[in-house]
């Protein structure tokens, strides 16, 4: 649903991370001849006119497929390969020579049937199949081991023992957009954070400092017998505006962590939950912000205001307002 939704959105960014983040680990490149051939044989089953008539009764097939260029691709191979006709027509493997067919239990391009029907004519061959695991299976940390035990001893049967260390998928339902976690991963993957990176986190500091700093002077002003009652209810304000752009650094970095270890293909669109509530605490927190600095000053306006109080208000409120601007500004304000 989240790669269908970034398409619908035609997000080039996003789609190019998507490709960047799954597309390493694997390469093709190995198998292009393997393909090539196995293509041109099993492909043009078809003659011309039946092409013809399938295109005519499925229109869809002409605008998505290149059966032309199939089709001369594999002449020319057929030529390069001297493949006669005959062998066109796929037939069952019979081989007393050592295979190991890796099948992925989840893998709908080459389902375990496909790898348990081949077996017949393997005399000694080896099926394994890998549980909760889909196209690619031996490009997976276990598949890997079991190919390589495999390679050093092909006669025996390899050993399997990590298929039981293959969990179940995490599955995530709670995706929310946002376009704020990629670049933030790569800042922390290149160890090169931006300007306004670095902007929130001197906000949060500030902000952070301000949510504990009111509690203890508050406190101090009790045990002193200090009455400042006046100015209680703008910094009553102010610690929770502090408080708020706090929870939302602290919510928002719980969900990149939760995105980052298990939801990694989601990154370059969004995270997961409890990313949802940072939009609140987010508005929540420039609304306590402006009604301080509102408060603070209509309370100098009558002299009623210590210099000190008017100084903090300001700038926690200043901190709080530069942190939310900042996150909503990277595109982290999620709801």
């Amino acid at each position: 649903p989240m790669l269908i939704e970034v398409l619908a959105d035609k997000e080039p960014d996003a789609l190019k991370a998507y490709v960047d983040v799954l597309g390493r680990p694997v390469s093709h490149a190995y198998g292009g001849g393997l393909e090539a051939v196995a293509n041109c044989r099993g492909a043009p089953l078809l003659s011309p006119a039946g092409i013809q008539q399938a295109f005519s009764d499925e229109p869809l097939l002409a605008e998505n497929m290149r059966v032309g260029f199939l089709a001369k691709f594999c002449d020319a191979l057929r030529m390069r390969l001297n493949l006669a006709g005959a062998e066109r027509v796929p037939r069952p493997i019979v081989s007393s020579v050592p295979v190991l067919v890796l099948a992925g239990a989840w893998d709908p391009i080459t389902p375990p049937e496909l790898g348990k029907s081949i077996m017949k004519g393997l005399s000694a061959g080896h099926l394994v199949e890998m549980p909760y695991t889909g196209h690619g299976a031996a490009s997976t940390p276990c598949g890997r081991q079991i190919v390589a035990d495999f390679l050093r001893q092909p006669e025996a049967m390899p050993d399997t023992g990590c298929l039981s260390s293959i969990l179940l998928p995490r599955f995530t339902t709670d995706f929310h957009r946002s376009a704020g976690l990629l670049p933030i991963a790569r800042s922390i993957e290149n160890a090169t954070p931006t300007v306004p990176q670095i902007v929130s986190i001197l906000s949060f500091i500030v902000a952070a400092f301000a949510f504990f700093a009111y509690p203890l002077a508050w406190l101090g002003r009790r045990i002193d017998g200090r009455d400042m009652l006046a100015a209680d209810g703008c910094r009553l304000l102010s610690w929770l505006a502090a408080a708020l752009s706090s929870a939302t650094v602290v919510v928002l970095g719980q969900a990149a962590l939760r995105t980052l270890t298990d939801h990694l293909a989601l990154v370059p669109a969004g995270m997961v939950s409890p990313a949802q509530f940072s939009g609140w605490l987010i508005i929540a927190a420039t609304v306590a912000a402006i009604a301080a600095v509102v408060m603070v000053l209509r309370a100098r306006r009558h002299g009623s205001q210590p210099i000190g109080t008017t100084i903090g208000v300001m700038v926690t409120a200043i901190a709080c307002l530069t942190l939310v601007g900042s996150l909503i500004g990277q595109g982290l304000f999620v709801m």
